[in-house]
């Protein structure tokens, strides 16, 4: 035995000590559980080379049968505290079904401490030959001498497992039930950034699933996307997501052949659940998500109600290239529907051609008619569409229900357009209903059914259901806009602005939450705030046109100018633009006149006419009244 320099590892910005069990980066302490730690010691040692599962299980947990899921939990919390991206493989390298290799070039160096060790070369697995060795969990099989009795062996070994056995019962039971779980962003294990899309929408599928089950809170895919690339620790995910489970996993696609590796987390005591590696051609990739979903629930405890196994037992037919077409449209779908980017009308546009790929191809395939009617219906609301849009998308939508009635995102299509292009109210209100029974968990369906109960003065159910809202959605710039509208409607301006001062602390970048602010602080006459909001706004859009003419009336407000004499000079301004400025100025005869015509014009924006606090001063009027039931509004 001689006395030899502890090994030390460098390799990037890290530093790595095996016997401090201590993980650097640029000087800082790294977090690592201790299977993850040293599930890096041994790749780290063996540098530059394949270190298949089979030795990293034996050599991780040397007295101890685990699933191979352990292992893959592990290695997804090392690329996390890596800091590793899917598609950037900076350090570890996956070797699809045989093992891993640490890919990223190690410097071992020596230091001033030092202990007994007998020198071996390093890139070589170790295995303990001492009495002792401190890098215990590099592959130490802890082989001993023999001592004592066979019996007294034999009596050591049955009483420790009767009491692992009891604790583990006793922790089982002590852990509360799971009734909230996230999934996700499925990393691409392809190493080909341009199947990105395939792992999120294998991610967002999977979503669906799940949120079929009714007693199940799921985390929408808005709120779990902004995870993606960050790696934190779970721990933290689920605190930020108010959740009690995480479903994480890999994907990897090899033409028509693909690898789903998924398990399930309770974070509080970083326990892995369950886990599976599931393998399938892609034609039956749909069926795998609803096995995975069923998994989820079994493993959890969740009861199923009969409608619920139906729903999760049916399997939709598709034709592979439909199915890609499909995947590609809700990513740029997903695109289109942020708020924060500048690119949804190219999104926008570029999805639907996608959805009307995935119909040419098979046009069987429910979803792509489901998500083109969501789509034209956006594109109509919120990038100035034309009226023709809705039109589309009612038949899009209808298109999808007749071959699948059980499609929550079809009901909320149909709703939208019941209530934007037909004034149904009765009928839209059912619709969302419809859509939120068949999908509990959608976020988009709630969201739908909150906005029309704010448009008929129902404010009360409208704040629960946004409430439900910001749950499923917690990180959504939408679902915080939205509560402060309902708020606004309600004319607790102080409640509007403290919601939309939420969402900028989340979203500092958004330009049209400034903007927005600034509605509720003109109601209070703080014109002085309103116009800081409206200047910031043109300054985060980088100068933006569309937030000049914000901007401007906000300097009129803090001026003293009348806002509605503006609105009534500009010859730009709607019908209803300027019903609304004769009914603020209380001008009623030619505010009720401009209602008439915006009526004409089919003017969607009518729809929020009953409640705005605008036309408080014609609420008495009969032919305001009048001009309410033409519309259909309930009364």
């Amino acid at each position: 035995m001689t006395e030899t320099p502890k090994h030390i590892y460098e390799f990037g910005p890290f530093r790595l000590d095996p016997l401090e069990s201590l993980l650097l980066r640029d000087g800082q302490p790294v977090s690592l559980t201790p299977k993850a730690f040293d599930l890096l010691v041994v790749l780290v040692r063996n540098s530059g080379h394949l270190v298949d599962k089979d030795t990293l299980m034996k050599e991780i947990w040397p007295d101890s049968f685990v699933e191979e899921a352990s292992l893959t939990v592990n290695m997804t919390a090392l690329r996390r505290a890596l800091g590793e991206k899917p598609s950037e493989l900076q350090y570890v390298e996956t070797v699809p079904r045989r093992g891993y290799r640490f890919v990223a070039p190690v410097r071992e160096c020596g230091d001033d401490a030092t202990h007994s060790a007998t020198e071996e070369p390093a890139g070589e697995i170790h295995v303990s030959k001492g009495e002792k060795d401190p890098e215990r969990w590099v592959g130490s099989h802890r082989s001993r001498a023999i001592a004592g009795s066979l019996a007294l062996l034999l009596v050591l070994f049955i009483g420790l497992s009767l009491a692992r056995w009891r604790g583990w019962f006793l922790k089982k039971a002590s852990q509360p039930p799971i009734e909230s779980l996230a999934v996700l962003p499925l990393d691409n294990l392809s190493g080909d950034p341009s199947q990105d899309y395939f792992a999120d929408g294998v991610t967002e599928e999977l979503i669906t699933e799940l949120s079929k089950i009714g007693s199940l809170r799921v985390i929408s895919r808005t709120s779990v996307m902004q995870f993606k690339g960050l790696h934190k620790p779970v721990q933290e995910i689920a605190r930020d997501l108010k959740v009690d489970a995480i479903v994480e996993g890999s994907v990897i696609r090899s033409g028509d052949a693909v690898r789903i590796s998924v398990h399930l987390i309770r974070p509080t005591a970083e326990q892995l659940i369950w886990g599976e590696a599931y393998e399938r051609d892609l034609r039956d990739i749909l069926s795998l998500q609803s096995d995975v979903a069923r998994s989820v629930a079994n493993q959890i405890g969740v009861k199923l109600m009969p409608q619920e196994k139906a729903r999760l037992a049916k399997v939709r037919p598709v034709k592979p290239e439909a199915y890609e077409a499909y995947l590609q449209g809700l990513y740029r779908w997903n695109v289109a529907a942020d708020l924060t980017t500048s690119q949804g009308k190219k999104s926008g546009d570029e999805a639907i051609d996608f959805f009307r790929q995935a119909i040419t191809s098979d046009p069987s395939y429910a979803p792509a008619y489901a998500w083109l009617g969501q789509a034209y219906y956006w594109m109509h609301e919120y990038q100035g569409g034309p009226i023709e849009d809705l039109s589309k998308a009612r038949d899009a939508a209808l298109k999808a229900l007749e071959l699948d009635d059980q499609l929550a995102e079809a009901h909320t299509a149909v709703g939208w357009v019941k209530f934007q292009l037909d004034w149904d109210f009765n009928g839209a209100e059912q619709e969302f209903q419809r859509a939120i029974a068949l999908d509990p968990s959608s976020w988009m369906s709630h969201f739908s059914y909150s906005w029309y109960l704010e448009n008929v003065c129902r404010f009360d159910e409208a704040l629960a259901e946004q409430k439900r809202v910001q749950e499923l959605n917690p990180l959504s710039i939408a679902a915080v806009w939205h509560m402060a509208g309902i708020y606004y409607s309600m004319r607790d301006y102080d409640r509007s602005i403290e919601q939309f001062l939420t969402a900028i602390r989340q979203h500092p970048d958004c330009p049209m939450l400034y903007s927005a602010i600034a509605t509720p602080y003109a109601a209070k006459k703080m014109y002085a705030e309103a116009l800081a909001a409206s200047k910031k706004a043109l300054e985060v859009s980088k100068g933006d046109p569309r937030f000049e003419a914000d901007v401007l009336a906000s300097q009129a407000l803090a001026s003293g100018k009348d806002l509605d004499e503006l609105t009534l000079s500009d010859k730009s301004s709607s019908a209803l633009d300027r019903a609304m400025a004769y009914a603020s100025l209380g001008e009623k005869e030619p505010a009720l006149e401009s209602l008439e015509k915006a009526y004409a014009e089919h003017d969607g924006g009518l729809l929020g006419i009953k409640c705005a606090s605008q036309f408080d001063s014609l609420q008495s009027e009969p032919r305001f009244q009048a001009l309410l039931r033409r519309i259909n509004f309930p009364q």
